[in-house]
């Protein structure tokens, strides 16, 4: 691992968040809570990134609530291609080709931004560390008296929490127009909340939720120690990461992505058992696993070949808990607060009160236009230079760009 920072024996993961947003406009309640985010981390000395594939799809949400974050950084996906094209690591194996054809395939067409989002996560990791946080995420709220919360402050505190008693419930009369867009969001007052980056024996904590099956201390003295890793269900989701830079179990998970996208490339499956996969297009009489993963209505697939299993299975969590799998059966302390302590265990994340959610709204399915460039691949591992026809394919996806 690369650029520690450390406290006694632990490791302090960096003091930056990094959000990802793919496709249309980005929705207005996330971007409230990413306004949320930046406020408190303006305060406590953290770095926010948003990182997007069109700078448009922050904007056109942001002017049209009138939501501004002048400390945002606001990032596009193709800084990126310089870092991987000088990076041994992705010169093995033709890793930056399967990368770029992967992330591209997700970006068009039956698109699934969320895999899109997944393999951008964990490059973004590999190289800055700090933590990933979905945009979906919100904070806890947190009750002062029974019913009632501490009052809505908004992320340039202009509401300050002295303009309301202790305990009394904050009415709406109370708010003023501009800060009633937040209530739904920010029930937490903002100026109460401190980000603090997280101490780490192992340079990586997770949205884990761990099951142990049998565990017992070996004498009365010593804590309970896991006897065999197949007493151990390692799982949780990949919506919150807090991790050092090139961290093996970040590494691992990427490759172990670019991986399952060969096997499903290669997997056949047999037109009759599966019928609404078939394309009749294509001319053979057999389809691929990957097919099954691009079929765009998952729900209407029983069994392990449908579209929410198999991106959970390829870039998602089954990804990212595989290889901390196997980074804890590594480990030599087998002892259950040593599993423990790659878990956030539902706290606080970077001292923040975070609501651990996931809306799933990549299964969704959303009404299309008659027509849109945003089917088109992003600029990722594209040249720096513009053509007057890229221009104006540019120009053609901001007005036909929908909303998700």
């Amino acid at each position: 691992m690369e650029n520690k920072s450390e406290v006694g024996n632990k490791q302090v993961i960096p003091k930056i968040v990094h959000f990802i947003w793919v496709g249309g406009p980005i929705p207005a309640d996330d971007l409230r809570f990413i306004h949320q985010i930046s406020a408190i981390a303006k305060k406590s000395g953290f770095e926010v990134n948003l990182w997007l594939d069109n700078e448009m799809n922050y904007h056109k949400t942001a002017e049209l609530e009138d939501i501004k974050i002048p400390n945002l950084k606001l990032r596009n996906v193709s800084e990126l291609d310089e870092k991987i094209g000088q990076d041994p690591f992705f010169a093995e194996d033709q890793r930056q080709k399967k990368l770029a054809k992967s992330i591209s395939r997700e970006e068009v067409g039956f698109k699934n931004l969320a895999a899109a989002a997944d393999l951008y996560r964990y490059v973004i990791l590999r190289y800055f560390g700090g933590y990933y946080i979905d945009t979906d995420t919100r904070l806890k709220s947190k009750e002062v008296a029974e019913n009632k919360r501490l009052p809505v402050i908004d992320a340039d505190t202009s509401l300050k929490s002295e303009e309301v008693a202790e305990g009394e419930k904050l009415s709406e009369d109370k708010i003023p127009p501009a800060k009633k867009k937040l209530s739904n969001t920010a029930k937490f007052g903002l100026s109460e909340l401190e980000m603090i980056p997280d101490q780490t024996d192992f340079g990586i904590k997770v949205n884990g939720d761990f099951v142990i099956g049998k565990a017992r201390p070996k004498s009365e003295s010593e804590e309970p120690t896991i006897r065999s890793a197949r007493h151990v269900s390692i799982r949780g989701g990949n919506d919150i990461i807090g991790v050092m830079p090139r961290h093996e179990v970040i590494e691992d998970a990427l490759l172990a992505a670019l991986e399952e996208y060969e096997k499903l490339d290669s997997t056949k499956i047999d037109k009759e058992p599966f019928p609404e996969l078939y394309n009749p297009q294509i001319s053979r009489n057999e389809t691929t696993a990957m097919d099954a993963k691009r079929f765009p209505f998952g729900d209407q697939v029983e069994g392990a070949l449908n579209r929410r299993t198999l991106t959970i299975q390829s870039s998602g969590p089954s990804a990212l808990f595989g290889s901390l799998q196997k980074f804890w059966e590594k480990l030599k302390d087998k002892r259950v607060k040593t599993l423990q302590e790659l878990s956030f265990n539902k706290k606080d994340v970077a001292n923040l009160p975070i609501e651990f959610k996931s809306e799933l709204r990549w299964l969704q399915k959303k009404p299309d236009p008659a027509y849109t460039t945003d089917s088109l691949p992003n600029k990722f591992f594209s040249s720096k230079t513009k053509s007057k026809d890229e221009s104006c394919v540019k120009n053609a996806t901001d007005r036909n760009t929908p909303k998700v």
